[in-house]
């Protein structure tokens, strides 16, 4: 659902130039979403725009930016 509705928002060649990818490490409803680091505003302003996942409602929200991604996995999954 990110990746789709990033896509509705940016298009095909934004979401090419700014290396979108939803990353494995989903656990109690956190998740980590890789983006190039100049394409961080454009993906922090199309989550709250999803509104359904699965036909459940959600919020979607930023909860923190890292440089890394194993600052990320220590920071906010341990």
């Amino acid at each position: 659902a990110i990746i789709d509705n990033y896509k509705k928002y940016f298009g095909i060649f934004g979401m090419e130039k700014s290396n979108l990818a939803a990353l494995e490490d989903w656990k109690n409803q956190r998740g980590i979403i890789k983006v190039n680091n100049k394409f961080t505003n454009d993906l922090k302003a199309s989550l709250p725009l999803i509104k359904t996942i699965d036909n459940q409602n959600v919020i979607v929200r930023c909860i923190g930016v890292s440089g890394t991604l194993n600052k990320t996995r220590r920071k906010y999954f341990e």
